[in-house]
């Protein structure tokens, strides 16, 4: 996560970026951390994904996606945005896209016109930036469903068997502050925590301290076993429509554990 707030109020945010307060991380600890990864994997790291929260929102954006080549010359490095301030960025930063071969990943959400897609995609076009989606596809294929996430308030899910049955885990590792976690929930449920007074744990066995970590086959270990947060995660296969949201109530990511006993 660039930040960790977001220009749009996604119901059912997997992130909690919907409920987050306004929060920017820190580039040279950023950089402190890359410094570090590169070191435990040799630079063998296959992509990153730049997000949030919405990641344009942070002044140093062009820095970050800098850094990221930097360090990790040999990896794909992807922006993931809503694009609702994309018009609003200036000449340098679509600079730094095309030559930091970063991978320009649009949000399918229903919010821009028709008029603003053009525009941008002027700016795409003349600096040679990568898209995830054409114009085409972004104009005629917006999401009309959201994941849900499902949250036990009791902590009593089948760690074991919800890391097996689980599919994030395989696509949102998330690097956050030194730790290494095996999705987005563990180091981001602080925003849920405080918006609904809950007291979902994390413990030291829920991340991977990149600092206490010798070589790879440690991260692979931790990565292949369950973490005890995943009692927490009732998540099954169930979407709902996508929509904004400016009450956000805990039903949103609770619909089946709504109330704790």
């Amino acid at each position: 996560h660039l930040v960790e707030h977001c220009t749009l109020g996604c119901k059912y945010c997997l992130h909690f970026s919907n409920i987050a307060e306004e929060e920017y991380v820190d580039v040279n600890n950023l950089e402190r951390d890359y410094i570090r990864l590169k070191q435990i994997t040799n630079g063998r790291v296959h992509g990153f994904k730049l997000m949030g929260g919405e990641p344009l929102l942070h002044p140093r954006v062009n820095d970050i996606i800098s850094i990221t080549r930097k360090h990790f010359p040999d990896s794909w490095i992807m922006l993931i945005t809503n694009g609702l301030l994309l018009n609003s960025m200036k000449d340098d930063f679509w600079e730094c896209l095309h030559e930091n071969s970063v991978v320009l990943n649009h949000s399918l959400y229903p919010v821009y016109t028709e008029s603003q897609v053009h525009k941008y995609y002027e700016k795409i076009q003349k600096y040679g930036v990568q898209t995830k989606y054409t114009k085409e596809q972004l104009l005629g294929n917006y999401i009309r469903k959201f994941d849900r996430l499902n949250l036990d308030l009791n902590g009593k899910v089948n760690a074991k068997q919800r890391f097996y049955d689980c599919f994030w885990k395989l696509i949102c590792t998330s690097l956050h502050k030194g730790k290494l976690y095996h999705c987005n929930y563990p180091p981001y449920i602080r925003h849920f925590n405080k918006k609904f007074g809950t007291d979902i744990k994390v413990t030291e066995k829920d991340y991977l301290d990149i600092y206490k970590t010798d070589n790879i086959k440690q991260i692979l270990n931790f990565y292949n076993k369950p973490i005890p947060f995943c009692r927490w995660c009732g998540y099954v296969d169930k979407q709902a429509d996508w929509e904004t949201s400016k009450e956000h109530d805990i039903s949103e990511w609770t619909y089946m554990f709504d109330k704790p006993v």
